[in-house]
C-alpha cells in the first residue's frame, strides 16, 4: 500500500445524509430542557441564552459554539481592513481591530451578558463582505465579571503543557463597556518520535535514523477594548494589544549508516522570539441622511529567527559540522478607512475608502560551524531587502430587497497599489485591479434558505516571499523574487440551508474558483527555486455540515455535529508540464462530534472523530507529503459545577494515530530520476487533557 493511499476515507457522508432526511418534528417542537426555544422569522432565527443553559456556558463563545449548524469563519490575514470577513457581529458591529478577532472577543464576554443571538443571512444586513449565515450577538453588560480558563496537557516523551490559560474581565463602567484580558491560548507542546528510513533510487536501504521532535509554543497576549454609545447616536470603539510569540523547535536523532560507517549524532534547533503591538479605533456618528464611520489602525512587529543544524560522527575525536540560518524581520502597518452608510434596512448604500501603508525590512545571514563551536556569518544573497506598499481601495455597496423573500447585495470597487523594493534586483511597480461581488439570499420556505455569492477577489502578497530564505530542516533554499504579482480570482459559492426546527439543521453547498497568477513555487534557474506566479489554476469543492439535537427522538440531552469539505484543484506543473493539485491545498477534512448532557445532573460526556488531509508539496527537486494514518479520536467527561467551576477530563488520539512523512529527492529536478527517499513515522501517543473554566 502506498503512502498516499493509506489515508482513511471519511464516514461523515452517511451522518450528513442521515441529517438531511430526518425531520421528526414540526416547527413548534421545543427542547426538553430549555426555558425558551428559538424564535424569529423565515429570515432570522433568534436564540435565547436559556436554550444553552444545559451546557453551562461561561462565555459568549461557549454559546456561539453551540448554535446548531454554525461555525465561526477564519480571519483573513490580509493587509488593511477591507470588507467584513468574519461571520459574527457584536451588537450589529464588526469586531474592532485585526488581531482582536471574533473568537477572541467572544471569549472575553461573560455568558450572562448575552441577551440574545440573531442568526440571519449576511446579504440581508447591508454589511459588505458578509454572506451565508451570520450571528449577531446582542450584549447588555450589567456588571463586571471575570472569565477564567486553564488547560493542562500530558503526553509521553513530550514536556507537559502548563501555560495554556486565559483570564479576562468584562463589564460596564458608567456608560462604557470594556474588556481586559491576559491570555496564552495558543500555547502548546507538540512533537513525536520514531524511525526514519533513507532509501536510494532503487529502494535499497542507505541508512536509518531514530529521531525525536519537540515543538514549544507560547504566545502571551495582553489586550483591552472599550465601547461607548452616546445619547446623540455616536458609537466609539478602541482596542489595544501587545503579544509575544515564542517558538522553539528541537530535533534530536541518531543516524545509522551501513557498516562500516559510524553512527552520526544529529541535532536541529530553531527559535523565533517575536513581538507585535496593535492599536485601533473607530468612531461612528450621524451625518446628514446617513452615518459616517472613521477607522484607524496602527501595527508594528519585530521578529528575530535563528536555526542551526549539526552533525557529528560517534568516532572519538570526530569534528562536528553544522550550518546556520539567521533572519531578523520588522514590519508595520498603518490604515485609515472611512465608511458612509445611508438608506433603509436591506436597501442600504455604503461608500467606503481605505488607504494603507505597509513595510517589511529583512536582513538574513548564513554560516558554518567553526571548530570552537561558534558560527561564521555571511550575508545571504537576496536576503537583505526593504519592501513597502502604498495601497488605496474604494468601493460602493448597495442592498436590494427584490421581493419579500429575496435579497441581493452588490459591491463594485477597485484597488490601486504601488509596491517598492530595495535590495538586489529592486524595483517599483504599480497595480490597478477591479473588485466586486454579488451576494443573493433567497428564503424559499420557512424551513429552506438558499444563498449564493460571486466575487472578484484580489490577493495580497507576502512580503517575505520577496526575500531569499533557507529551510535547514528540509534542505531547501528559496531565491528571492522581485517579479511577484498579486493573484486574482473569480469565486462562486452556493449553499442550501435546511432547518428541522428544534431537531437541528443541515447545510449543503459547493464552490469554485478560477485563479490567475496563482502564487506557488517556480524554478528560477537550473538549481534554484522561489515563490512565484503560475498563469492559471482552478479549485472547486463541496461542503456539508449539520446539527442533530436528539431530544426529539428520545435521547434527552444528546447532540451530534457533523461537517465535511472535499476539494480538488488543477494547475500545470512548471517542472513536468502536467496537471496536478495546487501545492499543499486541502484535499478533505471532516469531523463528527457527539455530546450528551445527562438530564438532571451536572455531568456531560462525549467525543469526536476528525481528519484533515492536504495535497503534496511540490518543489524544484523534492516531493513531500505528510498525513496521519488514523483519524483523530477524542473522548471526554465533564462536570459543570465543581466548586462553581467546569472541569473537563479528556483523551486525544485514542486510536493511537501516527504521523507519516515522505520526501522524494530527485537527482537534479523533479522531472528526472529519484536520488533518494526519506520515509518517517512519528508516534504521537495518547494525550491527556484537563481543562478548568469558570466565571467570577
Amino acid at each position: 500500500m502506498t503512502f498516499w493511499t493509506k489515508a482513511r476515507s471519511t464516514p461523515c457522508i452517511a451522518g450528513v445524509a442521515f441529517l438531511s432526511v430526518l425531520d421528526p418534528v414540526g416547527a413548534s417542537a421545543q427542547h426538553s430542557d430549555s426555558a425558551a426555544a428559538s424564535v424569529g422569522t423565515a429570515d432570522t432565527i433568534v436564540y435565547l441564552p436559556s436554550e444553552f443553559a444545559r451546557f453551562a456556558p461561561r462565555t459568549a463563545l461557549d454559546i456561539v459554539d453551540k448554535i446548531p449548524d454554525f461555525s465561526l469563519s477564519e480571519t483573513r490575514d490580509d493587509r488593511g481592513l477591507g470588507e467584513a470577513s468574519q461571520n459574527v457581529l457584536i451588537n450589529g458591529q464588526r469586531v474592532a481591530g485585526k488581531s482582536n478577532d471574533a473568537r477572541t472577543t467572544l471569549g472575553q464576554i461573560a455568558a450572562d451578558a448575552v441577551e440574545r443571538i440573531e442568526v440571519t443571512d449576511g446579504a440581508r444586513l447591508g454589511i459588505p463582505g458578509l454572506s451565508g449565515r451570520v450571528a449577531n450577538v446582542i450584549v447588555r453588560n450589567q456588571q463586571i465579571s471575570v472569565q477564567f480558563r486553564w488547560e493542562l496537557q500530558n503526553r509521553r516523551n513530550i514536556p507537559d503543557q502548563w501555560t495554556s490559560a486565559s483570564m479576562s474581565a468584562s463589564g460596564r463602567l458608567g456608560t462604557t463597556d470594556f474588556t481586559l484580558s491576559l491570555s496564552n491560548n495558543d500555547a502548546s507542546r507538540r512533537g513525536g518520535q520514531g524511525p526514519e528510513l533513507v532509501l536510494d533510487g532503487n529502494g535499497q536501504l542507505l541508512l536509518s535514523r531514530w529521531q525525536r521532535d519537540v515543538f514549544f509554543i507560547d504566545s502571551p497576549r495582553l489586550a483591552g477594548t472599550i465601547h461607548r454609545e452616546s445619547a446623540a447616536g455616536s458609537v466609539f470603539n478602541a482596542s489595544l494589544s501587545a503579544e509575544r510569540y515564542d517558538f522553539r523547535v528541537a530535533f534530536d536523532g541518531i543516524a545509522t549508516p551501513l557498516p562500516p560507517e559510524p553512527l552520526v549524532e544529529e541535532t536541529f534547533r530553531q527559535t523565533d522570539n517575536s513581538w507585535n503591538v496593535e492599536a485601533g479605533a473607530d468612531y461612528e456618528f450621524p451625518v446628514g441622511p446617513g452615518r459616517l464611520k472613521l477607522i484607524g489602525l496602527q501595527r508594528y512587529a519585530h521578529g528575530p529567527l535563528m536555526a542551526t543544524s549539526r552533525a557529528r560522527q560517534s568516532l572519538l575525536g570526530a569534528v562536528a559540522t553544522g550550518t546556520l540560518y539567521e533572519r531578523t524581520a520588522r514590519d508595520g502597518e498603518s490604515v485609515l478607512r472611512a465608511e458612509f452608510v445611508w438608506g433603509e434596512d436591506e436597501e442600504k448604500w455604503q461608500a467606503a475608502f481605505e488607504g494603507a501603508y505597509n513595510f517589511l525590512e529583512v536582513s538574513s545571514a548564513v554560516g558554518t560551524l567553526r571548530p570552537d563551536g561558534s558560527y561564521s556569518r555571511t550575508i545571504l544573497r537576496g536576503g537583505n531587502i526593504f519592501v513597502d506598499e502604498w495601497r488605496s481601495n474604494i468601493s460602493l455597496t448597495r442592498g436590494w430587497r427584490l421581493n419579500e423573500h429575496v435579497s441581493l447585495q452588490t459591491l463594485i470597487g477597485a484597488e490601486f497599489s504601488e509596491i517598492r523594493q530595495t535590495g538586489a534586483g529592486g524595483l517599483s511597480r504599480q497595480f490597478w485591479r477591479p473588485k466586486g461581488s454579488a451576494t443573493l439570499s433567497w428564503t424559499m420556505s420557512p424551513r429552506l434558505t438558499f444563498n449564493a455569492s460571486l466575487e472578484r477577489q484580489v490577493g495580497q502578497l507576502d512580503f517575505l516571499d520577496f526575500s531569499a530564505a533557507v529551510d535547514l530542516i528540509n534542505g531547501v533554499t528559496n531565491a528571492g523574487n522581485t517579479a511577484l504579482v498579486p493573484e486574482q480570482s473569480w469565486r462562486f459559492e452556493g449553499q442550501l440551508v435546511r432547518s428541522f426546527g428544534s431537531a437541528g439543521s443541515v447545510t449543503l453547498g459547493g464552490y469554485g474558483e478560477a485563479i490567475s497568477d496563482i502564487v506557488d513555487r517556480i524554478p528560477v534557474n537550473a538549481t534554484e527555486e522561489s515563490i512565484g506566479n503560475l498563469p492559471t489554476a482552478r479549485r472547486w469543492g463541496m461542503i456539508a455540515r449539520g446539527t442533530l439535537l436528539l431530544d426529539t427522538i428520545g435521547w434527552r440531552g444528546g447532540r451530534i455535529n457533523a461537517s465535511s469539505e472535499f476539494r480538488d484543484s488543477r494547475v500545470r506543473d512548471p517542472i513536468t508540464g502536467t496537471f496536478r493539485r495546487i501545492s499543499q491545498d486541502l484535499v478533505r477534512r471532516w469531523s463528527v462530534d457527539i455530546r450528551h448532557d445527562i438530564p438532571g445532573t451536572d455531568i456531560a460526556w462525549g467525543g469526536s472523530l476528525s481528519e484533515e488531509l492536504k495535497a503534496r508539496t511540490f518543489r524544484l527537486d523534492q516531493l513531500f507529503e505528510t498525513y496521519l494514518d488514523q483519524p483523530i479520536a477524542t473522548v471526554f467527561v465533564e462536570h459543570k459545577n465543581v466548586a462553581g467551576f467546569t472541569v473537563r477530563l479528556g483523551l486525544r488520539n485514542v486510536l493511537n494515530g501516527e504521523d507519516y512523512i515522505r520526501r522524494d529527492f530527485y537527482v537534479d529536478r523533479r522531472d528526472g530520476p529519484i536520488d533518494f527517499s526519506e520515509i518517517q513515522t512519528r508516534r504521537i501517543h495518547l494525550i491527556g487533557v484537563l481543562t478548568i473554566s469558570g466565571t467570577f
